[in-house]
């Protein structure tokens, strides 16, 4: 079989052999002897871009209207008793005090209630922080299915195919950028890592020559200096600019230019969601507005002198 290619946060992984002096030939033969699920959780668990799994939306959603439905059937039977208990003539009930309420088929009715209701809001509130995990990312998806295959048989095939659903969720979500994606892609791509962004596997069963490890925070921090680059030129660069530009559609259309450039960069560079790009970006026209308002205010009373023609006469023109 033709190794796959490799995606974005990944490349294939070789086991060393074991401490028990299995080679790497029967590691290959034998996978789900040597490898399995032993080796496939460390690699999962090495770093939160391959922990996925599925959120089973329907299934959850399946339990909970199951559970609301026993709910809805017990306070039906509670409705029942209540009834029963205010009905004229059917006893001396007292309907006033929990206390005093004798009724062990309502005590008992309302445990059961509880019980349910408790283990009902449990399940709500657990799902509801489980749909608070992004999808998982498609190339971290990627990484799972190119394990698999440079493995066949390490873990079952049957069990294998939830990295093929619909419903994959990132354990720990890590947000990335569009330029810290691309930054990745293009390292991928062209086949050079340098080894500052490297580390060693945290698993000794990984063969770290041949496996691609990478200090996350590293290129956390030169995706960071990249944008702030890129940032000082798009701020400082139109002031200069505006100082040498006579004409004011000229000044007006420079803005222009440079706020759209700077809300693709904001969109782009960042996480920010596009209210909030677009809210930095009325905040930097404002700025360069102001700046282009007292740069004309000066230009103009700078302009203003005054030239006497006769000084007898008292004539002065005034350019």
């Amino acid at each position: 079989m033709s190794k796959p290619q490799l995606p974005v946060h990944s490349s294939q992984a070789t086991i060393k052999p074991n401490p028990f002096g299995v080679s790497e030939t029967e590691l290959r033969n034998r996978p789900e002897k040597y490898l399995g699920y032993r080796v496939f959780s460390r690699w999962t668990g090495s770093t939160e871009a391959f922990f996925i799994v599925r959120q089973f939306s329907t299934l959850n959603a399946r339990i909970i209207l199951s559970l609301q439905d026993e709910i809805g059937l017990l306070e039906q039977q509670l409705d029942t008793l209540e009834n029963k208990f205010a009905r004229p003539g059917t006893g001396d009930y007292d309907n006033s005090s929990l206390r005093k309420d004798f009724q062990t088929d309502r005590k008992e009715l309302l445990d059961k209630i509880r019980l349910a209701l408790e283990k009902y809001n449990r399940f709500v509130n657990e799902y509801y922080t489980l749909q608070s995990h992004p999808a998982a990312p498609i190339n971290d998806v990627k990484s799972v299915k190119s394990w698999f295959e440079a493995y066949p048989g390490a873990i079952s095939e049957e069990e294998t195919l939830f990295i093929s659903r619909d419903d994959l969720i990132s354990v720990r979500p890590q947000p990335k950028s569009p330029l810290r994606n691309l930054i990745e892609s293009i390292v991928f791509k062209i086949g050079y890592f340098p080894n500052i962004f490297r580390r060693l596997p945290q698993d000794p069963l990984l063969h770290h020559d041949l496996t691609l490890w990478y200090e996350d925070d590293k290129i956390e921090l030169v995706a960071s200096l990249v944008i702030g680059v890129l940032g000082l030129i798009v701020f400082a660069a139109p002031f200069w600019g505006l100082e040498f530009m006579q004409s004011q559609k000229q000044k007006l259309g420079l803005i222009t230019g440079v706020v759209i450039l700077f809300y693709c960069i904001v969109s782009v560079a960042t996480t920010a969601r596009p209210f909030e790009s677009l809210g930095a970006a009325a905040a930097y026209a404002a700025v360069l507005m102001v700046f282009l308002t007292v740069s004309t205010a000066n230009s103009s009373s700078t302009s203003g002198t005054f030239t006497f023609v006769n000084s007898t006469a008292g004539n002065f023109t005034l350019s």
